[in-house]
């Protein structure tokens, strides 16, 4: 039993870690928009790994249906982000976050 306890508790830290990665990616790196969204991603994972535990420890259902939800926001919101910035980088020229704060109009 106690073995279980040691996996369960590293899989928990990993999934601590996975999140606060991405957290201090995007805190961090604001200057670079592939940068932000893979650290989006890699919040996302940490909760969807954090929610799968859970509920492997829970023998609980609603873990992994919240996982399979949030695998799903974060797949449409990889599509519609890259989409977002290939048709921004075609009309202006480049990808940057700094010159897209000027275009507040």
């Amino acid at each position: 039993m106690k073995l279980i306890d040691n996996f369960m508790f590293g899989i928990f830290c990993f999934a601590f870690v996975t999140f606060f990665f991405g957290f201090f990616g995007v805190l961090l790196l604001r200057n670079h928009v592939f940068i932000i969204i893979i650290a989006l991603e890699l919040m996302f994972l940490g909760t969807s790994l954090n929610f799968l535990f859970s509920s492997y420890i829970f023998d609980d259902i609603l873990g992994v249906v919240f996982a399979l939800v949030i695998f799903v926001v974060a797949a449409i919101e990889s599509v519609i982000g890259l989409s977002i910035l290939v048709v921004y980088y075609r009309v202006f020229g480049t990808v940057s976050v700094d010159f897209a704060v000027m275009l507040k109009s």
